[in-house]
C-alpha cells in the first residue's frame, strides 16, 4: 500500500509542476528586458541525462540486463 501512496504523491508532484508551468504561460509573458535563451548550466544536466538514456538504449550493461531478466522471471505468471 505504501507503493501506491508513493506513486500517487509523485504523480501529484508532476501535475503540480506542470500546472505551475502552464499557469505561468497563460497568465502573461515575461518583461521585455529579460535576455532571450537559457543559461548554459541549465541545459547541461538535461543533455547528460539524454546521453545516458541513449547509451542505455544502445547497449545495456550486463548487470542491468540480468536484473531485468530476473525481474521478468519473477513476475512471470505460471498456471
Amino acid at each position: 500500500m505504501a507503493v501506491v501512496w508513493g506513486f500517487l504523491a509523485l504523480l501529484m508532484l508532476v501535475f503540480v509542476g506542470m500546472g505551475a508551468t502552464v499557469l505561468k504561460m497563460l497568465q502573461g509573458g515575461e518583461p521585455d528586458d529579460k535576455p532571450l535563451g537559457e543559461p548554459r548550466l541549465t541545459v547541461v544536466p538535461v543533455a547528460l541525462l539524454m546521453i545516458c538514456v541513449l547509451l542505455l538504449g544502445l547497449a545495456i550493461p550486463s548487470p542491468v540486463a540480468s536484473l531485468i531478466r530476473d525481474a521478468a522471471a519473477f513476475l512471470e505468471v505460471r498456471p
